[in-house]
């Protein structure tokens, strides 16, 4: 045999050799290290109605294939803790109650002759924003003394993410309402230039939303110290509750001012709100046929 050829031969070998059981050695693993899925999943029935239901996700642990003969026992600790303070829960805390698994998880046997196992995890869908949830499962022992723990010592851990994908908010308790009203010019010429009304600005919800977060928006006019008056019209506002923002049907929307009787047009380009508190960003322009640029409107509750 040449040289070239010896070489060649020898190089196959080695190539083997390296993916070969023998030298990784038998081993039991997750397939992933880690994983996320949404908490509530929607389907649609025969009828046409959508249903929500709490999501699930397949977890599989796998072992290695040579001999498959006799089952194997993996042994493992499960932690399932809330992520993130909220009013609910603190970070840390235990959220066990908020999934289901598809059997006990601290013993998992993959049957004689199969060389995988999968269980499953169902989330309890609510309507409460407790945050995201963290199980962690980790393989601690297997019943053949032969096996690794991992698959060179990766994947005998696996974190999975339940991604909380609940925004509600009180609509009736936090936001109906009256609210003060104040606008700030914020570019342009009259930058700095703001106004506050007297106006009673009410919110109320809209009974007929089906999610909850309808409402209708009200400023009634009054004239300032300036002798402008301000009003909106009975105005249709929706809560966009996970993006905390509003929308609303029209945009722009309609304002009233005194100025010669005309009413201002408001293209709304960004809002926010926190407890009692929204916010709207935008442009105002053709009041008396004049543009004034970048203008905001606070709503503070009462």
């Amino acid at each position: 045999m040449s040289l070239s050829i010896l070489m060649m031969a020898l190089s196959c070998d080695d190539s083997e050799f390296e993916t070969t059981e023998d030298n990784l050695g038998r081993y039991v693993a997750f397939t992933e290290s880690s994983v996320s899925f949404q908490e509530s999943s929607v389907t649609t029935t025969a009828d046409g109605l959508s249903a929500v239901a709490g999501n699930t996700q397949s977890i599989t642990i796998i072992r290695s294939s040579s001999d498959l003969s006799g089952a194997l026992t993996v042994n493992m600790n499960v932690s399932v803790v809330f992520t993130s303070d909220t009013e609910f829960a603190d970070a840390g805390d235990d959220a066990s109650s908020t999934v289901v698994f598809s059997e006990d998880l601290s013993s998992i046997t993959i049957p004689n002759g199969e060389a995988s196992k999968t269980i499953t995890i169902t989330a309890l869908n609510d309507n409460f924003s407790a945050g995201d949830k963290l199980i962690t499962l980790s393989m601690t022992s297997v019943s053949e003394s032969s096996y690794s723990l991992g698959q060179q010592q990766t994947r005998n851990v696996i974190d999975v993410t339940v991604i909380d994908d609940d925004c509600p908010i009180d609509l009736a308790g936090e936001f109906v309402g009256s609210y003060t009203l104040s606008e700030e010019f914020t570019a342009g010429t009259n930058e700095g230039r703001s106004f506050g009304f007297n106006n009673v600005t009410d919110l109320t919800a809209d009974p007929e939303s089906l999610a909850g977060t309808g409402a209708f928006l009200t400023a009634n006019e009054d004239e300032t110290a300036a002798g402008d008056d301000f009003w909106l019209p009975n105005t249709p506002i929706e809560f966009i509750t996970c993006a905390g923002t509003v929308s609303f049907n029209e945009n722009p929307l309609l304002l009233g001012f005194n100025v010669n009787d005309e009413q201002a047009t408001f293209n709304l380009l960004s809002s926010s709100y926190s407890l009692g508190s929204i916010t709207l960003v935008g442009n105002l322009g053709n009041v008396a046929g004049i543009n004034f640029g970048e203008y905001t409107i606070e709503l503070e509750k009462k």
